[in-house]
């Protein structure tokens, strides 16, 4: 025979009932937000890219690679001394620096090594659709508002594009051959449709002492694009005109990547590193 006490039969019933009771409701999702980020350099850094939140890499002055894990950011050996400026690829392992005298690295996932740009002009930024697809934009910045470039490569040759600006241009960024976006000196901002660059307003007022550089751009899709420059000048794009955003820095904004909507970094003088994001 198994005798039950009364003591054991409440606590049966005590278990049953806090097994009953719905688990309290989780605490609420902290809404994205730009924090700093420890980037082991002093130097400028003047681009950023990447593949996902765990596969970033940021360039700047004096041949200065970084590479982002996830975790940490880390130092890569470029092999060159020049500048770098622009920063573009297909995947981790199929990634395009462009920097001063025509420097060109190529990353395949082990190693960064030269490539033969087929020229000594200074580029600024590049961009493309697949490897035999890129845009590449620079030029010269001064006397304002300078002289830039807008080249193209199919898989052959680079060969010059018409532009509806003569002002120089240090970026580039699209979703495709047919919606690519370029910016530069003087906040000046323009959209290819597939035929034509024209222009676009950027929304700002610039005092008449401001260069207005807009060094980089990147977005998640043709109605969320980012443009950063000179000043801690932080301008988004939402489908119908661009407006400018605080960033909470007046330092210079050198490069803008994300992984998504909601996971963007941007880079700048003085190790900077703002990130856009739930934490």
């Amino acid at each position: 025979m198994i005798v039950r006490s009364a003591a054991f039969g409440a606590f049966v019933v005590v278990l049953a009932s806090a097994a009953c009771e719905a688990p309290p409701p989780p605490p609420p999702e902290a809404p994205p937000a730009w924090s700093t980020m420890a980037s082991g350099t002093t130097a400028p850094l003047t681009g950023v890219w990447g593949t996902s939140g765990r596969d970033v890499f940021a360039m700047g002055d004096s041949g200065v690679i970084l590479h982002y894990d996830g975790q940490a950011w880390a130092a890569m050996e470029s092999g060159t001394t020049q500048n770098l400026i622009g920063i573009w690829g297909t995947s981790g392992q199929d990634v395009y620096i462009a920097g001063y005298a025509g420097t060109l690295l190529h990353y395949d996932g082990t190693a960064w090594t030269a490539v033969d740009a087929g020229t000594t002009e200074d580029l600024y930024g590049i961009w493309g659709t697949s490897p035999t697809d890129i845009v590449a934009v620079g030029g010269v910045p001064m006397p304002f508002p300078g002289n830039g470039a807008i080249v193209r490569f199919d898989g052959n040759a680079w060969t010059p594009m018409p532009k509806d600006s003569s002002a120089f241009l240090a970026g580039v960024w699209g979703t495709g051959a047919g919606e690519v976006f370029a910016c530069g000196v003087g906040h000046t901002l323009l959209r290819y449709d597939g035929a034509v660059w024209a222009a676009m307003p950027s929304g700002t007022t610039l005092a008449p002492d401001q260069l207005g550089l807009l060094t980089r751009m990147w977005g998640s899709g043709p109605t969320d694009v980012y443009a950063v420059g000179f000043d801690g000048v932080l301008l988004h794009y939402g489908g119908t005109a661009w407006a400018p955003i605080p960033s909470g820095t007046e330092e210079g904004l050198n490069g803008v990547w994300g992984s998504s909507a909601e996971d963007v970094y941007v880079v700048g003088g003085g190790g900077t590193i703002l990130h856009y994001g739930r934490e």
